[in-house]
């Protein structure tokens, strides 16, 4: 049956130029435009034409393409939240995306920039408004649980300027799926679904099965929209999961801090509380410390505090015996970088007791 009338193309569309986000081109045609950008100090209020075919240039000069797939390569990184529009600057993280060497802290980068700043309606030329169509996605998968590959599908086909949220529920999933099958969009599509599917799966902390299902690693879902709302889900994830993977590069496993212990269940413990946290410091791996349940409690109530040395300092308020069992625990030198430092001495200010 015809649909002539019908408009139905306006959908989350991205495809790769690289498809592997660890690779010699992923990584050598980023650093070109990162060094380009800031070769020459652009802004929007400097950018122009001329700027974006020097760009172009340079990368034809290493990669031999036509222009065409020179856009797309810069187009990628302007989509997937890396690069600004206009050229104008790049993503705070950018550059330490490029500068780790452990592609374990790159997945957990590159999962943060895509979550804050990808838009798949934006290019070089072309902002479209600050539409995030993967943090819309991560938090649905959040509030509404696993995401079926329909369910996703349903989710290319939301308006985002026409939510009230920032996730969807699962009766609203339920209908723009009966939408979806009504316009055959799953087989007229497959393309662009099997490149949003390649981008799922290169996320940090959800996972694919063999059913193109999406999960969450870990079991902690918020229960209710109100908590949901407390902090971002995914960012907090991602602030976790940074700390393990210092654990590992520093301690060769994951394990408490201070009790050097690796517990099966370990909590990224804020050093400035959340609440008190500006944006930038709330998902700062520096402002946290990997510690057992226990010594959280502890840590978050203000009865215990480190130090410059790492060293415990144990609040009046605990009795004798707790401060006999916990006199002798420090932190290890190697994770008080200075940035941390600062932290602590928020804490010990404004949060021990």
């Amino acid at each position: 049956m015809p649909r002539e009338n019908q408009v139905y193309e306006d959908y989350w569309s991205i495809t790769f130029a690289y498809t592997n986000i660890y690779g010699e081109k992923f990584h050598t045609s980023l650093k070109l435009i990162l060094d380009f950008i800031d070769q020459n100090n652009i802004t929007l209020d400097n950018y122009n034409d001329d700027l974006y075919n020097q760009l172009q240039q340079r990368l034809n000069s290493v990669y031999k393409m036509n222009e065409i797939s020179i856009r797309k390569i810069i187009n990628q990184y302007v989509k997937l939240g890396f690069v600004n529009y206009k050229l104008a600057g790049y993503h705070p993280d950018a550059r330490k995306f490029l500068a780790s060497s452990s592609n374990e802290e790159k997945q957990i980068i590159f999962s943060k920039i895509v979550y804050q700043s990808s838009n798949f309606k934006r290019d070089v030329t072309e902002y479209n408004d600050n539409q995030k169509p993967m943090n819309f996605l991560l938090k649905t998968l959040a509030y509404s649980g696993p995401l079926t590959e329909d369910d996703r599908i349903a989710l290319m086909l939301t308006d985002l300027s026409r939510t009230t949220r920032d996730f969807l529920t699962r009766d609203e999933l339920e209908e723009k799926k009966r939408y979806a099958e009504i316009i055959d969009f799953k087989e007229r599509k497959y393309n662009q679904i099997d490149h949003f599917t390649n981008l799922l799966g290169k996320l940090s902390d959800v996972f694919l099965d063999n059913n193109k299902t999406l999960y969450l690693t870990e079991d902690d879902i918020p229960d209710d929209i109100e908590e949901l709302e407390k902090r971002d889900p995914y960012l907090h994830r991602l602030y976790k999961s940074t700390l393990k993977e210092e654990s590992v590069q520093l301690f060769d496993k994951e394990i408490c801090y201070l009790e050097k212990l690796d517990y099966p269940s370990l909590v990224a413990s804020h050093i400035k509380p959340f609440k008190k946290s500006n944006p930038s410091e709330q998902y700062d791996k520096n402002n946290g410390l990997l510690l057992s349940r226990g010594m959280d409690a502890l840590f978050d109530k203000g009865y215990i505090s480190f130090n410059d040395d790492g060293t415990i300092i144990l609040s009046d308020r605990l009795s004798e015996d707790v401060k006999e069992h916990l006199k002798n625990y420090s932190l290890d030198p190697i994770v008080l970088n200075e940035q941390r430092l600062e932290y602590l001495h928020y804490n010990r200010e404004f949060v021990f007791k």
